[in-house]
This record gives structure tokens, sequence and C-alpha cells, in this order.
């Protein structure tokens, strides 16, 4: 994990400026950016209750190149147990990597309290179960 801060190597993994740990997952969702309404597929690679890392599916640079910080968007997912979810959020981090985009996602907590209450209890089952 890439840090804002030059910490030595043996310590690089540690330094996490979440406030709550992200579960690793899969979940397929669909991202719309809120300002032109643009539909993006992607898979949630981890998550917690206040956000997300979304690796979007291979775009052009065209489209890369608009998605930048603080982009309200709506992010579109299913948990395991069918229900649909959608969140609200803002875009907190972008990285390019060729085609690829992955965008760290703050949700927004004050819009959709229900939601992020069945996710954070989703969520904290996961952690509760023992790995594979």
């Amino acid at each position: 994990m890439a840090s804002v801060r030059n910490l030595p190597p043996s310590l690089e993994n540690t330094y996490d400026l979440r406030s709550s740990h992200r579960i690793e997952c899969g979940i397929p969702c669909i991202l719309v950016t809120l300002f032109n309404l643009k539909q993006y597929t992607g898979l949630i690679a981890n998550i917690n209750a206040g956000g997300c890392m979304c690796i979007l599916s291979p775009i052009s640079p065209g489209q890369a190149k608009i998605l930048n910080i603080e982009n309200k968007v709506l992010l579109e997912f299913d948990l395991p147990s069918g229900q649909g979810r959608k969140i609200f959020g803002e875009v907190a981090n972008v990285k390019h990597d060729g085609a690829g985009v992955s965008l760290g996602i703050k949700f927004n907590d004050s819009y959709e309290d229900a939601a992020l209450k069945e996710l954070a209890d989703y969520l904290l089952n996961m952690m509760k179960l023992p790995s594979a």
C-alpha cells in the first residue's frame, strides 16, 4: 500500500488513514457519475461502512480524464444476500493504470443511513466468519 508519508518498508503496510478496516471482496457494481450521468461497470475490491475501492472495467483515456476527486457518484451493487444497494458518495482518490482506473469512494453517510447500517452489519458478520 502506498502512503502519503515516507515510511520505512517494514512499516509501509501498517500505516492506514482509514477510521475502520476495509474488507477485501469482489462485488460487481455500477458506478454513475452524477455530473454527467455516465455509467461505468466495475468491481468493489474492498469496502467498509465509510467507503470502498472500486476498480472500473477498462475505459478510454478520455473517459478516465473526467474522473476526478470530489466527483459525486452513485454506486449500485448487490450484497450476497441479494439485496440491491444504492449508495451516494464522493471520489476521494483516483489511480490511473493504463486503461484501468481505480477510485477510492467515500460514502455520503448522511444520505442513506439505512443502507449504510445494513452494509455495516453485513461487513461485521463477514469479519466474524473464519477464513478458508
